[in-house]
C-alpha cells in the first residue's frame, strides 16, 4: 500500500516552534530541542572572552578569524527561502 508523501519541512515550521525551543530541519524533518541553559549561556561568554582577543582582534595571536556564536546556517539548495543572515 503506498504511504503519503511526507512533507519536507521548510525555514517557516522553525518559526513555529514555541518561544522555549529551538530547532534545525534535518533531512527534511524539523528536530526541535530545548533552549540553551543560562549556564550554557554563561561559559559560552566566558570562552568567547578568551578566544575573541587573541583569534579576531590579533592580541596575542594570529588575528583574523571570525568567531560567531551559534551561527544560522541555511541550505542554499532551497529555493523557497533565501538565506537571511
Amino acid at each position: 500500500m503506498n504511504e503519503p508523501a511526507k512533507k519536507i519541512a521548510t525555514y517557516d515550521d522553525l518559526g513555529s516552534l514555541p518561544d522555549t525551543m529551538v530547532g534545525e530541519i534535518i533531512d527534511g524533518e524539523v528536530i526541535a530541542s530545548p533552549r540553551p541553559s543560562r549556564s550554557h549561556g554563561h561559559t559560552a561568554s566566558i570562552l568567547g572572552g578568551e578566544i575573541v582577543p587573541p583569534y579576531f582582534a590579533g592580541r596575542g595571536g594570529p588575528g583574523g578569524w571570525i568567531i560567531i556564536g551559534e551561527p544560522e546556517i541555511a541550505n542554499t539548495n532551497q529555493q523557497e527561502e533565501p538565506c537571511r543572515t
